[in-house]
């Protein structure tokens, strides 16, 4: 309840948002009418069903020229959920059946599916239970389903063979349900696990990344010292040898100058 609440005010922030552009641009409309629409489903989930009436009807005005534009899929579902909502179940039904049609006639199955999944569910409502088996086993035949949503239905199916009373069929759909769920959460785990891995081998490689850098340096800095030292000791092993050859010098000439005296005298 708490995440309808706070998509209330996201709705609202973009319809103030998309209000401020040009009535003519296209691109505008389309934006408008799509959020209208969620907006309105946010509603009516929420118990908002007057907000959502008013959205409805607002983005029906602008869809009313475009009777076959792709957006009246979602202006459909949206009619529907509203009357489902408000227990007008006959209302509901030819909402979504309307969608239905338009849907197939674009070929688009991901909004036939989500337009049948709305029916059944206003026939759950209604109690028309042998009416939203048949529509939901005609449902997991589709080949665009996908496996998030089998398991949804599998899960609608066992209850509503349990409000039929039949146990047979329940405990069937039960067991393809706790079957199918548990595969999906095991391979969302091993998602999970696989990216909590894939986080620590970059921390580890950032890791070792930085050792090596740090062993870089500190070889570069070993190899300036080493160098530094070698010319220190090069210069300090040139300023003796020529104080060698300086001392060496001035011991020959200090001999010649003896023997010079000697001779003198």
């Amino acid at each position: 309840a708490r995440e309808w609440k706070k998509a209330t005010t996201y709705f609202q922030r973009s319809i103030q948002y998309l209000s401020q552009s040009p009535n003519n641009n296209p691109i505008y409309l389309e934006e408008l009418v799509d959020t209208y629409l969620a907006a309105a489903v946010n509603h009516a989930y929420t118990g908002s069903m007057d907000s959502s009436k008013k959205l409805i009807q607002k983005a029906k005005n602008i869809l009313q020229p475009y009777p076959r534009s792709n957006l009246m899929f979602r202006y459909y579902f949206t009619e529907g959920t509203y009357y489902d909502r408000i227990a007008q179940y006959d209302e509901a039904l030819n909402s979504f059946s309307r969608g239905i049609s338009l849907a197939k006639y674009y070929n688009d199955q991901h909004a036939i599916n989500k337009l049948k999944s709305g029916l059944h569910d206003t026939y759950v409502n209604k109690g028309d239970y042998p009416k939203a088996v048949e529509l939901m086993e005609e449902l997991i035949q589709s080949s665009s389903i996908v496996e998030q949503d089998k398991v949804k239905c599998y899960k609608k199916l066992y209850q509503d063979y349990a409000a039929l009373g039949n146990a047979k069929k329940s405990v069937l759909w039960a067991k393809k349900y706790i079957t199918l769920n548990d595969s999906i959460n095991t391979f969302v785990e091993k998602k999970d696990i696989l990216e909590i891995e894939r986080r620590y081998n970059d921390a580890e490689n950032k890791r070792q990344i930085a050792l090596l850098q740090t062993e870089k340096e500190k070889a570069i800095d070993s190899s300036k010292n080493n160098r530094l030292l070698n010319w220190l000791l090069g210069i300090t092993s040139i300023f003796f040898l020529c104080l060698f050859f300086v001392g060496r010098l001035y011991f020959k000439n200090a001999q010649k100058l003896a023997k010079q005296k000697e001779i003198n005298y």
